[in-house]
């Protein structure tokens, strides 16, 4: 919990996506799959009406057909029929049904099986997602401090870029609490709060430890305890 698996948890999954392209008929559809576990097809390759398809749509639509995409079912054929059903050329409006791993696009070569992989999982989970957005904005920070401070290059990725990772990490991991009763889950998921939230929230901590602080050196304070 507190280590490895809040950058895990919930990652890999495959978003259902419904496509329908429309093909002349006799047209190859054009998607060149690999039926890699005999129950999903990993497109390899788009041509022909999936690729006059995606010409109609814009560069950045998530309906368009990618490699990379896992092809679950093509007009109602799962299984090992859907090589057959996507090498056919007689029905004009081809419907089919596939899975989309939460990838970027730049990515997508990491992709060689229908199901996503241990690096696919790391990169699609939400936490490692906050923790890579959280270190980037305290990366950004230490830099800034880093062009003022007038030290040396070395200095960057020990004291400022390692320290902005090890503190947004501390802000990501999960909790872990052995002293559960049965059937109770031990991990406890972090709270998700910007990091403009988790500033305010150690400046408010601070500035009253410090009135405290002062407090306690005051002439004439007495500890009420």
């Amino acid at each position: 919990c507190m280590t490895g698996s809040c950058f895990t948890s919930r990652g890999g999954k495959l978003e259902k996506k419904t496509i329908k392209v429309d093909r002349k008929k006799g047209m190859k559809l054009g998607i060149e799959a690999k039926l890699d576990d005999k129950e999903l097809a990993l497109v390899q390759s788009i041509s022909g009406a999936a690729q006059q398809y995606n010409d109609l749509l814009p560069a950045d639509s998530p309906q368009r057909i990618r490699v990379g995409d896992v092809v679950a079912k093509v007009d109602g054929q799962s299984g090992k029929q859907i090589m057959d059903a996507l090498s056919r050329t007689s029905e004009k409006l081809v419907d089919i049904e596939m899975r989309r791993s939460g990838l970027p696009n730049f990515l997508m070569w990491l992709r060689s099986s229908s199901r996503p992989g241990a690096i696919e999982t790391i990169l699609t989970a939400p936490g490692f997602k906050r923790w890579s957005k959280l270190t980037s904005q305290l990366g950004t920070l230490g830099f800034s401090c880093w062009l003022l401070s007038g030290y040396g290059a070395a200095s960057l990725p020990l004291w400022y870029f390692g320290f902005s990772a090890t503190v947004a990490y501390k802000l990501v991991r999960c909790c872990h609490d052995e002293h559960v009763s049965p059937g109770v889950p031990h991990c406890f998921r972090p709270v998700d709060q910007d990091l403009a939230q988790v500033v305010e929230q150690a400046w408010v901590s601070s500035s009253a430890f410090a009135l405290k602080t002062v407090d306690q050196w005051r002439p004439g304070y007495v500890n009420a305890a």
